[in-house]
C-alpha cells in the first residue's frame, strides 16, 4: 500500500536501506575504485599487529619502504600464518594477514618488524559512505554511480511502501534477469565504469624444433 505522507519512521527506514545498499549489497559486487586510499603505517620494533583506521574494510596490495626503496609484501591466509613456527621472529616483514573482525580490521605482519623506521604503505579499501541521521545526508560517491544509487534506493523504498512499482524500479536498477548474478540496468553500467583498466601485453616465445 502506497504511503500518502512521510514521517520519521519512513526517514529511518530509508536510512537503513541506504546502509544496506552501500555496506552489504554493493560490497558483495566487487571493489569500488573510488573507495581506495593510499595509507602509510610506520612500523614499531617488536610489534607485529596494527589496528587499521575504523573506515578501512580491507587491504589491496602493500609494500614495505626502507631507505626510500619499496619492496612488495604479500598477503597470507589464516592457515599460512597459523603454520609459521616462530611468529615472533624479528626481521624485514615480507607478508601480512588481514583479520577482518566484526568491529575492526587488524593487519598482522611477519616477520615481526626489527626497527621503527620502516613504513608499510598499502591501498586501503575504505567505507566512505556511512549514512547517519537525516541531518547527515551527504554521501561520498562519484558521479558515475549516482544513477545506480538513486535507482537502487528507489527500488528498496518501493519494496516497502509501494510494491506495485517495485518490479519496474528493480528492473531499472538491476535489469530484468531474475538471477541475481546476472546484473543489468543502471547497476551494471556503474560497475562497468568502475572497472580497473590497464594495458595488457602479450608476448610469444618462438622456439625452433630440432630435427
Amino acid at each position: 500500500m502506497a504511503s500518502t505522507s512521510i514521517g520519521n519512521d519512513h526517514i529511518e527506514s530509508i536510512l537503513r536501506s541506504m546502509r544496506y545498499l552501500f555496506n552489504s549489497e554493493w560490497l558483495t559486487l566487487g571493489f569500488r575504485q573510488w573507495q581506495f586510499e593510499l595509507v602509510s603505517q610506520t612500523t614499531t620494533v617488536n610489534v607485529a599487529s596494527y589496528t587499521l583506521p575504523p573506515e578501512v574494510l580491507t587491504i589491496s596490495d602493500a609494500v614495505l619502504i626502507r631507505s626510500n626503496r619499496a619492496t612488495p609484501i604479500n598477503p597470507m591466509a589464516r592457515n599460512e600464518y597459523l603454520e609459521i613456527p616462530d611468529k615472533t621472529q624479528l626481521g624485514r616483514p615480507d607478508r601480512y594477514l588481514v583479520d577482518r573482525q566484526y568491529n575492526q580490521v587488524v593487519m598482522t605482519v611477519w616477520r615481526t618488524p626489527e626497527n621503527s623506521t620502516d613504513v608499510i604503505q598499502y591501498w586501503a579499501f575504505k567505507n566512505n559512505s556511512l549514512p547517519g541521521t537525516a541531518l547527515q545526508y551527504q554521501l561520498a560517491m562519484p558521479p558515475h554511480v549516482q544513477e545506480a544509487f538513486v535507482c537502487g534506493l528507489s527500488a528498496k523504498i518501493a519494496q516497502k511502501y509501494n510494491q506495485a512499482r517495485f518490479g519496474e524500479l528493480q528492473m531499472l536498477y538491476r535489469g530484468g534477469d531474475p538471477n541475481p548474478r546476472n546484473i543489468g540496468g543502471a547497476l551494471a553500467l556503474a560497475l562497468d565504469a568502475d572497472r580497473e583498466s590497464g594495458d595488457v601485453r602479450i608476448t610469444m616465445a618462438m622456439h625452433r624444433r630440432g630435427r
